[in-house]
């Protein structure tokens, strides 16, 4: 589609899929009286900034997600090629299914120390060569990293807890 803008109105509050793909969206604006969602840096959050919930795909460059963040949503930056860097605060502690998947120039991601559990696919077909992950991860979702192997990716990981 060609929606370059979402608005996101006063009294609307939104399901965690609504948004769709947003492949030529530049931009999400919410009304400043919403107390349900707020934007930094271009993406959309939770009101009190401790979800990230999307980044629309023309987005260019880096993601610094707040400090005080503790989740990144389910498809968060789904198809976002624009971004190449991703810095996540200590305090994410989740990272939802297919968060950073199809973001074929993203090749960093700060991973936090305190992040303890991963959904399916997170960094499926993505451009990502090199993670570290941190120890405190119980368990590896499936297809957390490997699925980008059948994408035609090449992957090396160091994997500090499996």
């Amino acid at each position: 589609s060609s929606l370059r803008t979402i608005y996101i109105p006063r009294l609307t509050q939104i399901g965690n899929n609504d948004l769709g793909e947003l492949s030529q969206c530049y931009e999400i604006v919410v009304d400043r009286d919403n107390r349900y969602y707020t934007v930094v840096q271009g993406a959309l959050y939770d009101y009190n900034v401790t979800t990230l919930l999307r980044v629309p795909c023309g987005l260019k460059g880096e993601i610094v997600v707040p400090k005080g963040t503790t989740r990144v949503s389910n498809y968060a930056c789904y198809k976002c090629d624009g971004i190449t860097s991703v810095y996540l605060p200590n305090s994410v502690n989740y990272i939802g299914s297919y968060a950073f998947s199809y973001c074929r120039n993203l090749n960093a991601v700060d991973m936090p120390e305190n992040c303890n559990e991963m959904g399916r696919g997170v960094f499926k077909a993505s451009g990502i060569t090199r993670l570290d992950l941190p120890d405190g991860i119980p368990a590896i979702a499936e297809e957390m990293l490997f699925a980008s192997l059948y994408d035609g990716f090449s992957m090396n990981f160091i994997i500090g807890y499996l």
